[in-house]
């Protein structure tokens, strides 16, 4: 950037004007960033309008129109047998929310071959692929027709779109060949988790560290070798499809070289990061793998700014050896949605409770917590583009990089999508299953928070889930999730850890006026989960609000009326017993993580496996639970007559 050379002309303002070429680059800079970020606003603007044209499917359900139109060629493409209310409703939700949820509940009611399964989940993510790239595909066209960002960007965004496309294809084949063929083919040679883990370690066929430690997760796929497996990198599992994506991010590296980033100067952390990329997705040799991707997550952490791409981290979908899954997205952030309190208090917390669990400054778990938790960026945003896995669902918020030695050095970045997330409730219809299960006063209440004040509703936001992200970074080390693996548990637990973290931490320090309104959506949540019993991808999930249940029943909060529907009895006595139950299991699991115990001693206290799916070991908690399955089996995809 050119510094002029002529002093400022004179003014009357009161403003100071800058007379040194520092302060003159400062100046311009700063000007740069204000402009850019109005930009940025303009795009918020344009992801609105997307949301709302997804939201307006809603319409189709029952109303004839463009929607319904909309809806019923997904029904027709995707394959299901006929066209209805309820299969519309699975068509909106696969396609507004991006969940699979209402159409695997119609799968198993329709007690498809597996093969008919595939073939249908298939076709359904092609065409919500396809539909949202279109819409994307707009966005993109808007932002350059009127130039916004800047060329730099606007380059940036072109080649992330193109990589995007190229992970939608991974990502079909990844499924189909791990989820659908190997994970499938171990669970009927060796039926139970416990066993599966076992035979991987004792062949030799999860992914190492190069000094020969098994690690976390993989970035490789099992293929059938004889009577046995062998492990293969990305790039050897999936020549074509990684080839692909390869060649898109080499295409996206040499276009940025004809641009400069004058706003951010991040060109060059941007061209590392993407070289990284390249080195990852090329290694083929398996005991490398985890070392090169440490190298991306450690290039990705160097890039600031409101423009945020995400690469492949995520590994709920395998919960054998955690393959990582084709993830691929770009984050805009909003820097007016909301200003995040959870950092202050998370520090305050979590000195508080190592003082009473006399865990010390000096100990390694306290150590790596505090460094992890003092080196978080909080991202508030929205989703701008989205490919690969995330059209399976966007997240509400996620904590990243999982690489525990890059955590350590360089920290984490949390992102939150307050607004992304208000807007998709708002835009579920009341199903008939909830108004069967659940009393009118917890779902009324549950309204008014989601149609309330919506910086009421921003403000529960980051208590519940910036809050969240946050204590997923502690009582960690090195080795912890792999030592607490063994039977395949780990993230079955950790997602209750970071919830019950800011819960207790929120019960201590939080604001009082906002105690109805967290146990409100506590209790909510804790229900609707239930409808993720047999979805095992999402089982960390699920498990979290298994616990939550015992908990909220055990304290009162809780209950069942004499018609058989959950209701919420929310006062002084039942809050502090929720407050002091809370504080016991917590300490309980700390103390798990603390000796590095297998997370099943602690999940089987409150959930075990029964005809393959984990349910309440609470007996009666565990009548109610399979109660509410069994309407939500049935009813589903119904819409309430409200």
């Amino acid at each position: 950037m050119h510094t002029p050379t002529e002093s400022p002309a004179p003014s009357s303002s009161p403003i100071i004007q800058p007379t040194t070429p520092d302060q003159v680059r400062d100046t311009l800079e700063s000007s740069a960033v204000a402009e850019f970020m109005r930009d940025v606003d303009s795009v918020q603007l344009l992801i609105g309008n997307r949301a709302e044209h997804l939201s307006s499917l809603r319409n189709g359900i029952d109303t004839p129109g463009r929607e319904q139109e909309i809806l019923d060629e997904f029904i027709r493409v995707v394959g299901i047998e006929s066209i209805t209310p309820e299969t519309r409703y699975i068509a909106y939700e696969r396609l507004c929310h991006l969940y699979e949820d209402a159409l695997m509940n119609h799968v198993r009611r329709s007690e498809l071959s597996s093969g008919e399964e595939f073939t249908l989940k298939e076709n359904a993510y092609i065409f919500t692929a396809e539909y949202h790239n279109n819409l994307n595909t707009s966005i993109l066209d808007d932002i350059e027709k009127r130039g916004l960002l800047t060329p730099f960007y606007r380059t940036l965004l072109r080649g992330v779109f193109s990589v995007g496309v190229a992970f939608n294809r991974f990502h079909r084949a990844w499924n189909k060949s791990l989820i659908q063929w190997v994970n499938r083919e171990l669970e009927e040679r060796f039926w139970e988790q416990e066993t599966i883990m076992q035979y991987l370690r004792d062949e030799d066929l999860l992914d190492k560290w190069e000094d020969g430690n098994i690690w976390d997760r993989s970035y490789s796929i099992l293929r059938r070798s004889g009577d046995g497996y062998v492990s293969l990198a990305y790039k050897d599992a999936l020549p074509e499809e990684t080839d692909t994506i390869i060649m898109a991010l080499r295409n996206l590296r040499l276009s940025l070289e004809w641009h400069e980033d004058d706003v951010f100067w991040q060109k060059e952390n941007y061209l590392t990061y993407i070289d990284a990329l390249i080195t990852a997705f090329e290694e083929t040799d398996t005991d490398r793998l985890i070392g090169k991707w440490s190298l991306v997550d450690t290039a990705w952490m160097q890039i600031r700014g409101p423009i945020q791409i995400v690469h492949p981290f995520e590994y709920y979908e395998d919960k054998y050896r955690k393959a990582v899954a084709a993830e691929w997205d770009v984050r805009l952030e909003n820097r007016s949605l909301l200003e995040s309190k959870a950092s202050w208090l998370s520090h305050k917390m979590f000195h508080e409770l190592a003082w009473e669990l006399w865990i010390r400054p000096e100990d390694e778990i306290y150590r790596f917590s505090l460094q992890w938790l003092w080196r978080c960026q909080i991202y508030i945003g929205n989703p701008l583009f989205y490919f690969g896995s995330q059209l399976n669902w966007l997240p509400s918020a996620q904590v990243i990089p999982n690489d525990a030695g890059v955590s350590r050095t360089y920290g984490k970045k949390i992102y939150a999508f307050p607004e992304h997330i208000l807007k998709r409730a708002q835009s579920k219809p009341e199903m008939q299953h909830k108004a069967m299960m659940v009393s009118e006063r917890l779902r009324q209440k549950k309204k008014d928070i989601i149609f309330g004040n919506p910086d009421m509703y921003y403000k529960l936001y980051d208590i519940e889930t910036i809050w969240h992200e946050l204590w997923h970074t502690l009582w960690l080390e090195g080795d912890t999730e792999v030592q607490m693996n063994q039977t395949g548990n780990f993230k079955n637990i950790e997602e209750w850890k970071a919830t019950t973290g800011w819960l207790v931490s929120f019960f201590l320090h939080g604001d009082r006026d906002m105690d109805e309104t967290v146990i409100v959506d506590l209790v909510s949540r804790s229900i609707t989960l239930i409808e993720w019993m047999k979805e095992p991808d999402t089982w960390p999930y699920y498990c979290e609000w298994l616990i939550h249940l015992k908990v909220l029943f055990d304290a009162g909060i809780l209950y069942i009326d004499t018609d058989g529907r959950a209701d919420i009895n929310y006062n002084d006595a039942t809050l502090e017993r929720a407050k002091a139950l809370y504080k016991e299991h917590y300490i309980k699991l700390i103390n798990t993580y603390r000796e590095k115990r297998d997370a099943n001693e602690f999940l089987s206290q409150y959930a075990v496996m029964e005809d393959g799916y984990l349910v309440p070991a609470d007996e009666s908690i565990r009548a109610w639970v399979q109660q509410y399955y069994k309407a939500y089996a049935e009813y589903g995809s119904t819409v309430a007559n409200t």
